[in-house]
């Protein structure tokens, strides 16, 4: 307790600045291990796509890199900020969501294929 009270009367900002700091580094703590845990659910592994799904989602759920993701659905982002979602790749490419599915699953199979090649 000593010390805390010498570093608020010797060191006020020093130690405001490091407790924010560590704020913060707690919430980006948290949000990596909830999302760890949520996506080793059995459950959100590989669902089937949905409007409200962002990329970021589906390649996380998918275990396919992002880049590699929007390559397979030749997506381009043309400045658009923001999270791309599936509803905007549905909307601008006029295809259906059983069409961005498979060719999900297709880009899934594609990338495994890859990887098990760069590993022999």
């Amino acid at each position: 307790m000593k010390a805390l009270k010498f570093l608020w009367t010797r060191h006020r900002i020093a130690l405001i600045v490091s407790v924010a700091a560590l704020c913060v580094a707690g919430v980006f703590a948290f949000n990596f291990v909830a999302e760890i845990v949520y996506f080793n659910d059995p459950a959100h592994r590989q669902q089937a796509l949905e409007p409200w799904m962002t990329l970021r989602y589906v390649s996380l759920s998918w275990k396919i890199p992002p880049e590699f993701l929007e390559e397979a659905l030749n997506v381009t982002r043309d400045g658009q900020r923001g999270p791309l979602r599936i509803s905007d790749i549905l909307v601008a490419s006029g295809e259906s969501l059983e069409d961005l599915q498979s060719k999900v699953a297709v880009a899934r199979a594609a990338f495994e294929e890859l990887r098990d090649a760069r590993r022999d």
